[in-house]
């Protein structure tokens, strides 16, 4: 059962990116509030109002009302979805192989491991490339 996310507040300044989680909440409230237009009744909002009352496009909010299954299954933190090619395929398969076979024996896994082994698959697999490991490439920005 699938619970309805909490409406955001109204927004006072204009933000330029926003995250998949704040994506879906003002989704939410364009399918589930309604607009007073009387002393007793009332209509669903539209694109536009929405826009108005969070200060956004109303060209994103359409864009994100046909991207709504894809934002469903993305992260919540997620600040764009990306598509595309690994650089580095073979690498980061054999990496995160290594990984689970290293976290299912019982053996920790830092930060130093993801470097050193990353480094020498690289320079096995790929020895005409230059590679370096970075908090960007590690977090998967």
């Amino acid at each position: 059962v699938q619970t309805p996310l909490a409406f955001p507040l109204p927004v006072s300044s204009i933000k330029r990116n926003y995250t998949t989680r704040y994506k879906l909440r003002v989704i939410s409230y364009l399918h589930h509030a309604t607009v007073p237009i009387g002393p007793t009744s009332t209509h669903p909002v539209t694109a536009a109002e929405t826009a108005r009352r969070f200060m956004i496009s109303p060209s994103n909010i359409t864009r994100w009302k046909k991207q709504e299954k894809v934002l469903l299954d993305s992260l919540g933190t997620q600040r764009r979805n990306r598509v595309g090619k690994r650089k580095w395929p073979i690498m980061e398969k054999l990496l995160y192989d290594g990984f689970i076979e290293r976290t299912n024996s019982g053996k920790f896994v830092r930060r130093g491991w993801f470097r050193v082994w990353s480094k020498a698959l690289m320079s096995t697999h790929y020895p005409n490339s230059v590679f370096r490991f970075s908090n960007g490439w590690f977090s998967g920005m």
